[in-house]
């Protein structure tokens, strides 16, 4: 029998300076072990500290969110805070004075024997006046803490207040255009507030369905008022009462607003809050 031949490749030539590169003395440590056990050391605690958090017992009760904690809260978690339907109410409230404004105040002036042009015009002061108010809120918004948020909600509304009781106090041509001006002005700070406010206590995640939701609930309100102030006004042929329940109504909503606490945190997310440094 033959035998086979075995045939090696030969070894590979390598160049004077490739060979002292592979043959220099190595510039580690004399214990080049440390080098590969830190890694899996640092691995080996991590995953310790991560047990020992997930072992330690949960705390279910509901806490106060602090000031730098984010929380998305959903539909349903909304509906069960009391800040939810103190915001609410205190938007009901509030918005009863718009809708009578928007619906009767022009019939109001011409009322008073001013000229249907002059009242366009101070119907167009209300409205301008507002837009840099709800400016300078959205500036103070960024810049305060959240929980001055409902201080400044109802500084707001206190304003729309005090420029109706400054008509009532002197029913004149000058006391309604600084009603007007008041009005406009505290209107425009609450609008300012009104959705960064439930942006910042409830979160994201249902901030459209929030939204939605509240905006339903006042629906009634713009339905109604018009038809109940219209009737009053029909049978009493004055505005005044009305005018008188649109600041009670103003007073109690700033009120309320001052009420209007950060949610609690719900059980269920109290571990996975998420902090901003």
């Amino acid at each position: 029998m033959t035998r086979k031949r075995e045939y090696r490749l030969p070894p590979p030539k390598l160049t004077d300076a490739e060979l002292r590169e592979f043959t220099r003395p190595s510039e580690l440590p004399a214990q080049p072990w440390r080098y590969t056990i830190t890694p899996h050391l640092v691995t080996l605690l991590t995953h310790i500290a991560e047990a020992a958090g997930e072992n330690q017992p949960v705390n279910r009760k509901t806490h106060h969110t602090t000031e730098h904690e984010i929380v998305d809260l959903t539909l349903k978690q909304t509906t069960r805070t009391s800040a939810y339907w103190l915001i609410i109410v205190m938007s009901l409230f509030s918005s009863f004075g718009q809708t009578m404004m928007g619906a009767h105040f022009v019939p109001f002036l011409t009322d008073r024997g001013i000229s249907t042009v002059q009242a366009a015009s101070m119907m167009g002061l209300l409205i301008t006046v507002g837009i840099p108010a709800r400016l300078v809120a959205g500036l103070i918004v960024d810049r305060i803490k959240i929980g001055y948020l409902r201080f400044l909600m109802a500084a707001g509304i206190f304003i729309q207040a005090i420029g109706i009781i400054i008509f009532l106090a002197d029913q004149s041509t000058a006391t309604i255009y600084a009603w007007l001006l008041l009005y406009s002005i505290g209107s425009g700070i609450s609008s300012g507030v009104g959705l960064p406010l439930q942006a910042r206590y409830f979160g994201r995640k249902s901030f459209g369905s929030i939204v939605g939701l509240s905006g339903a609930l006042q629906l009634p309100v713009g339905l109604v008022v018009p038809s109940i102030v219209g009737w009053v006004y029909d049978s009493s042929h004055s505005y005044n009462s009305i005018i008188v329940l649109v600041a009670v109504l103003l007073c109690i909503s700033g009120v309320v607003a001052c009420f209007i606490r950060r949610p609690r945190v719900p059980p269920q997310l109290t571990d996975t809050l998420q902090t901003i440094g």
